[in-house]
């Protein structure tokens, strides 16, 4: 691709090297964490910001695409986010994690179920996609999706190198509390039974509210 502003536009561009990939101990490792690796990254484009639901509707305007939610015609909602429609349209959950709830309807149209809309929340990132629907978002948007060691990179900025020490947040080391001003969107309370929305939103927040960190990137 050529270096044009066209092309690159809401993009930020990340500069290739070595970094150590993986969490490091003041992280939280889940089961499936890899040891810390040393990697080395190629220079490449990232959008700025996740995939909105205006972006999405152009793409579906365009396409005619048909989400794979759309066309399983149902897709999981967290309960305490659903709405009362979506609860009494269902009493199928899944097994070992019941707060989630088989919504039928439910997709990047209605986020929260029937009876919910994107109309006003079309800066929000889309959501109920699947590995599909984001490869065809892609595909006619001339781009494609990050690797996985394209992404941590992106997020762990300006914090990287082959020698500098890993933090775990874009800002350091400061684990994000109520003290302090948040710096991203993420869940405060007893998940999945209460939201605080401390960071001034229940569940997801506008795909630019936070930001941009160390990458130029925002809710990373």
């Amino acid at each position: 691709q050529n270096d044009d502003a066209d092309t690159f536009s809401g993009m930020v561009k990340i500069g290739g090297g070595a970094f150590v990939m993986g969490a490091g101990e003041r992280e939280m490792r889940g089961r499936d964490s890899l040891p810390q690796q040393l990697v080395e990254v190629r220079e490449f484009y990232l959008d700025a910001k996740a995939v909105t639901n205006a972006e999405y509707r152009a793409f579906r305007k365009a396409t005619k695409y048909r989400s794979d939610a759309e066309k399983y015609g149902w897709s999981f909602v967290l309960e305490l986010h659903a709405t009362e429609q979506a609860k009494a349209s269902t009493d199928q959950t899944v097994k070992d994690a019941p707060h989630w709830l088989a919504v039928p309807k439910a997709s990047w149209r209605y986020p929260q179920g029937p009876g919910s809309s994107v109309a006003d929340r079309l800066d929000y990132p889309v959501v109920h996609m699947s590995w599909n629907d984001a490869k065809a978002y892609c595909k006619w948007a001339g781009k494609r999706l990050p690797t996985e060691t394209e992404w941590e990179m992106a997020a762990r900025r300006p914090f990287v190198g082959g020698t500098n020490p890993s933090k775990p947040y874009p800002w350091g080391d400061e684990m994000p509390n109520n003290d302090s001003e948040w710096r991203l969107n993420l869940w405060q309370g007893n998940f999945p039974l209460s939201d605080a929305a401390l960071d001034g939103f229940s569940g997801v927040a506008p795909a630019g509210a936070f930001g941009p960190h160390g990458a130029g990137g925002f809710n990373m």
